[in-house]
């Protein structure tokens, strides 16, 4: 019995530990950029620059401005 248990206990461990690993997987393969995609609304404001990923540019909500700054730069 202790045996079948203890079986029981490792299965669904495993089932945790692979489901954590499907999430991470799925989460990874998302795309953690700021940058716009084609047909996607972006709101106002400063994100990083598409070229230059030492420059935060201004987008004003319809297109990228010739405004920018260095990411280090304060908020504000």
């Amino acid at each position: 019995m202790t045996l079948i248990l203890l079986f029981l206990c490792a299965m669904v461990f495993a089932a945790v530990v692979a489901g954590v690993v499907v999430v991470a997987i799925k989460a990874a393969g998302r795309s953690t950029s700021s940058h716009p995609r084609p047909g996607v609304a972006v709101l106002p404001g400063w994100h990083p620059d598409p070229h230059d990923p030492r420059l935060t540019r201004w987008h004003d909500g319809t297109r990228w401005t010739e405004r920018s700054r260095p990411i280090d730069s304060p908020r504000g």
